[in-house]
């Protein structure tokens, strides 16, 4: 065992999406250090090379207004955009970036300068009388008063393909043990879900003529502000499966882990497999979408055929399709098998009811995406921060952001699959923008100074004249009708919002 003992306000377990997050949130409000097991694991898109989505990307908006780091990462490291939705409303257009992975993970890494961080692996967690010790795979010890793990998928994980299972979150990565013996000792309740995912192909072995072109649109916006930089552009490619694709995976469904009992842990119904929409619901041509996976990788993502099914059953499903006739798999799909704590053992300030001073984010969480963990790091590093410092908690109100819808499902609706955002829980869906996401969360920026300076604020004009309002001894007040300004107007709105910024505390 170490000499010394380190002792910091805050430690983060973890350094995906959620600990990124987290912890570049609680540095700016006490002093924090990031655990990190594997550096390889910074930042790493395990699933498909995309942030964004419905639903997702106005979360991503909220996250960046409240100086957030996922949305700068995709802007920053873009290959191909969408907007979806474009022919419906406003409220439920949305952005999708796919991002080239390594340049995503070198900005991460590049955040990770700016914070301490340990290279470790912690193997047990201890709750004393008013601090919270970590014991390292090294031999030393952490003392800290508040603890956000954010360990993903990697508890207790199990990689299934076909009949062959190994005890491994991810393959050739080490799964984590530690949170169950938290679970055990503390009585925390927890079960198993699953995730899949699909093979990734070499492109220069698929045959492009039997595949249909996807460009990518030119924005004027992306998540964290105007794109100015996004010029080297890279194409997706769409196409379907067929009648044989279709007889394949109905006579070899059986041989993939979750038909033959092996996968017990309950699926996220977005990410479904391939085999379980043959089986279930009987469709014979499914759409499937080739996206890159940066500029400079030679493997391509197949979304929309996750998998379980044995190696030589892939490859047979594969080479049934033409433009996958000689087609060269590098990578086979997938599914994962971890622990999640059960809905109702975090509050929405995502603190353990049973261990106070101990904050869960990600998926670990019953949640399933990049957005919706990036989204509870960033509460969880604030909320430990200010528990650190004696500070109430912040819980977010459904009613004014997908920040408070999401909270709300994880702390209180019983989960029984993997939890993602969707627009059609969300009370105030028409109200709830990507566009206005600033206007809706400056209350909670301001109120937790967690963006320094408001440089990330879009529309800072309008900032800079509601900062004058907040002043104790501000000389006047806004009169409509001295500045010809109507109810609909973007700073009465701004004015109204912070009058009811409290409600962000409910």
């Amino acid at each position: 065992m170490g000499s010394k003992i380190n002792m910091y306000d805050v430690v983060v377990v973890g350094c995906g999406h959620a600990g990124i997050e987290a912890a570049n949130a609680s540095d700016k409000l006490a002093k924090t250090a990031i655990i990190v097991a594997d550096q390889q694991d910074v930042g790493r898109l395990s699933c498909n090379p995309a942030i964004g989505g419905l639903a997702k990307s106005q979360l991503v908006c909220e996250l960046t207004s409240l100086g957030g780091v996922m949305g700068e990462l995709a802007d920053g490291s873009a290959t191909h955009i969408d907007v979806l939705n474009r022919s419906k409303g406003r409220a439920v257009r949305a952005l999708r970036i796919q991002v080239d992975r390594k340049t995503y993970q070198t900005l991460s890494l590049e955040i990770l300068k700016k914070l301490t961080v340990i290279y470790d692996e912690v193997i047990d967690i201890i709750h004393l009388t008013d601090k919270i010790m970590l014991k390292l795979a090294s031999g030393s010890e952490l003392l800290a008063k508040a603890v956000v793990v954010a360990t993903g998928t990697f508890g207790r994980a199990t990689c299934h393909i076909g009949e062959c299972v190994v005890p491994v979150g991810r393959p050739l990565a080490r799964r984590q043990n530690c949170m169950l013996n938290l679970f055990k000792k503390y009585g925390i309740r927890y079960k198993r879900f699953r995730t899949s995912t699909p093979p990734r192909l070499t492109k220069s072995t698929i045959n492009w003529e039997h595949t249909q072109p996807m460009p990518s649109e030119v924005p004027l916006y992306g998540f964290s502000g105007k794109l100015t930089s996004f010029t080297n552009r890279l194409y997706c490619f769409s196409l379907h499966t067929n009648e044989e694709t279709y007889k394949i995976l109905k006579d070899y469904a059986v041989y993939s882990s979750p038909q033959r009992g092996i996968l017990l842990g309950a699926g996220s119904k977005r990410c479904t497999s391939i085999e379980s929409r043959v089986v279930h619901s009987n469709r014979k041509y499914q759409r499937l979408i080739i996206e890159p996976e940066g500029f400079d990788e030679e493997n391509v993502y197949l979304n929309g055929a996750f998998t379980s099914l044995p190696i030589e059953v892939q490859i047979k499903m594969l080479r049934t399709m033409p433009a996958f006739k000689n087609v060269c798999i590098a990578k086979f799909g997938y599914s994962v098998e971890y622990d999640v704590i059960c809905s109702g053992e975090v509050d929405a300030s995502l603190q353990l009811r049973s261990i106070p001073g101990i904050f869960m984010a990600g998926q670990i969480c019953g949640s399933t995406g990049y957005e919706e963990a990036a989204a509870q790091g960033w509460l969880a590093g604030v909320n430990a921060a200010r528990y650190s410092k004696s500070l109430p908690s912040i819980k977010l109100n459904k009613l004014y952001s997908y920040f408070g819808l999401l909270m709300y499902d994880l702390s209180r609706r019983g989960l029984r699959s993997p939890y993602r955002i969707s627009s059609a829980r969300a009370p105030n869906r028409n109200k709830l923008r990507q566009r206005n996401a600033i206007l809706r969360m400056l209350p909670l920026a301001l109120l937790t100074t967690s963006t320094k300076e408001k440089k990330q604020v879009l529309w800072a004009d309008l900032v800079k004249r509601f900062k004058i309002l907040m002043e104790p001894n501000v000389k006047y007040k806004i009169d409509p009708k001295r500045f010809g300004l109507n109810q609909g107007h973007k700073l009465m709105k701004l004015v109204q919002m912070y009058i009811t910024y409290k409600k962000y505390r409910h």
